[in-house]
């Protein structure tokens, strides 16, 4: 499982030590509540829906969340449309991370993930063998409605409203195609379709959901330890005026292919302006010791380490 795979399961831990599954039907951690809001509510139907869902600590007691994408327990992100009933997609926006890990949260406090939803994806099942199928198709246009399960815990539920916007033929083509909706989802493309978006991210030309598809990407260069590539892709985000997910997230990304190229200065400089509270789950957890690990690699670098 791949850092760009997308988060599947956030089971609760009790403060005692003690599991608590977040089964389907199941009460989690009393006072935990979901939260999730957006940027907007409009949308184009080439786009993807980003929301930030936050998880609060509302008891006067801590509560210990456990990160783990092989949990039963889980939570969900449905949605529904003018013509698709309430669906459930139980995938999670990949800024987070694969790695099993516990966040703990006192009293008032929060922290967040920001997933995204394709609402162009739909299960049908096959009336003859039962078989569930999940096909895609362009989202209707009309009032959309999304929110985030927990268990027994609902959050708040967001409305949108897809509407055709002004956005270049070849741009609506390219982002609102099934190929980038599913790379977007966490599947693994072939090289074809993969250097279309590459291309398209290098090219300089403006796109709306431009920031998404650099973040992206550059995970995936990554991941294939080309840090070059992935160095220009955040960059890319970073440049792209986007505000679908966080500056802050692109910036830790590019920090950390900064410093496999062994480029330390411009690493502590991205490190220098993040805000840390806006980072999701994993990310804030890793931030503290990847600057340190990087800052004390340029040390050793500049000599100052021996």
């Amino acid at each position: 499982m791949t850092v760009t795979r997308i988060l599947a399961a956030l089971a609760l831990v009790a403060p005692l030590g003690s599991a608590i599954q977040a089964q389907e039907g199941s009460s989690p951690a009393a006072g935990l509540r979901l939260e999730i809001s957006s940027a907007g509510t409009a949308f184009d139907p080439s786009d993807l829906i980003i929301v930030k869902v936050q998880f609060v600590n509302s008891s006067d007691k801590p509560i210990d969340l456990l990160l783990s994408p092989d949990l039963p327990g889980c939570v969900s992100l449905y949605y529904q449309g003018p013509a698709i009933r309430r669906t459930l997609r139980k995938q999670f926006g990949p800024l987070t991370t694969s790695e099993a890990y516990r966040v703990k949260l006192n009293t008032g406090e929060r922290c967040q993930t920001y997933p995204m939803v394709s609402v162009g994806f739909y299960d049908q099942r096959d009336s003859a063998t039962g078989e569930v199928r999940t096909l895609f198709k362009t989202p209707d246009l009309g009032e959309w409605q999304v929110w985030a399960e927990l268990g027994t815990v609902k959050s708040n539920v967001l409305k949108f409203t897809c509407e055709e916007q002004r956005i270049d033929a070849e741009v609506r083509s390219l982002f609102g195609s099934e190929t980038w909706h599913r790379m977007a989802m966490g599947e693994k493309l072939d090289k074809e379709s993969f250097d279309r978006f590459r291309d398209f991210v290098f090219s300089g030309r403006p796109a709306g959901q431009k920031d998404v598809m650099g973040h992206l990407v550059g995970i995936s260069c990554a991941n294939d330890s080309d840090n070059e590539l992935a160095a220009r892709a955040f960059d890319a985000a970073l440049q792209s005026g986007g505000s679908n997910w966080p500056k802050s997230s692109h910036r830790f990304m590019l920090a950390r292919v900064r410093a496999h190229l062994k480029q330390f200065d411009e690493a502590v400089r991205q490190l220098d302006q993040i805000d840390a509270s806006e980072l999701p789950l994993g990310f804030a957890r890793r931030f503290q010791k990847t600057r340190e690990e990087i800052t004390q690699a340029r040390d050793k670098a500049m000599g100052g380490g021996r």
